[in-house]
């Protein structure tokens, strides 16, 4: 007999009759287990073509692994449960509220007000510079 680390054990018999030639011990809790699946399990299980990964894979979502700060974790729990809500949906809501506030284009709204803001600022250091640059010529 063959013991298995789980609660279920595989006992291989002589094939003297029309079965597998497997018996499934189970323990008492899960009796009817094996009076079910006892008789359609084959002796053997090619799995030659198979693939590793989850057995219906999700579309549109991937699942990884990563390092997360203990504080933020905790943090998006602590949000995620006042919200009633899962942390990682939050977390995914985050990161895709960034990535499309980042990817956006410069308009030409945007790019005048920089320029309002900056050309001051140039003009006053371009200004600072020359009256500084006429000293030295003067002094020289």
């Amino acid at each position: 007999m063959i013991r298995l680390p789980l609660p279920l054990r595989i006992a291989v018999r002589p094939v003297n009759d029309d079965s597998s030639g497997l018996a499934l011990e189970t323990p008492a809790s899960n009796w009817w287990w094996s009076i079910r699946n006892a008789s359609s399990m084959k002796a053997e299980y090619d799995f030659s073509k198979g693939k590793r990964g989850a057995a219906i894979p999700q579309k549109g979502k991937t699942r990884i692994s990563i390092f997360i700060d203990n504080s933020v974790l905790e943090a998006f729990r602590s949000r995620a449960e006042t919200a009633g809500t899962g942390y990682q949906t939050m977390m995914n809501d985050a990161l895709r509220k960034y990535l499309s506030e980042t990817d956006q284009p410069i308009t030409e709204k945007m790019l005048r007000q920089v320029l309002r803001e900056e050309i001051p600022e140039y003009v006053r250091g371009q200004t600072t510079r020359s009256t500084r640059s006429a000293r030295k010529r003067a002094a020289g």
